[in-house]
């Protein structure tokens, strides 16, 4: 990957963050036009940051003090 696709992906991801998650995936699509490679890496990166939504909010250990 180089400095101009890292930067393309970076644009995209930090837009797709600002809309509504049920629209997300269509907007994914039209801005990377085609681009298996692009659109890859930025529905990867998306479902990361999905998954990791609110793993700081649930306490790793939970018992009796």
């Amino acid at each position: 990957m180089n400095p101009e696709q890292w930067q393309q992906i970076k644009t995209i991801i930090h837009a797709a963050l600002e809309i509504e998650p049920e629209k997300r995936a269509r907007f994914v699509a039209e801005n990377c036009a085609g681009d298996k490679f692009l659109r890859g890496e930025v529905e990867s990166l998306l479902n990361c940051y999905d998954s990791a939504e609110g793993f700081i909010e649930t306490p790793a250990f939970v018992g009796k003090m």
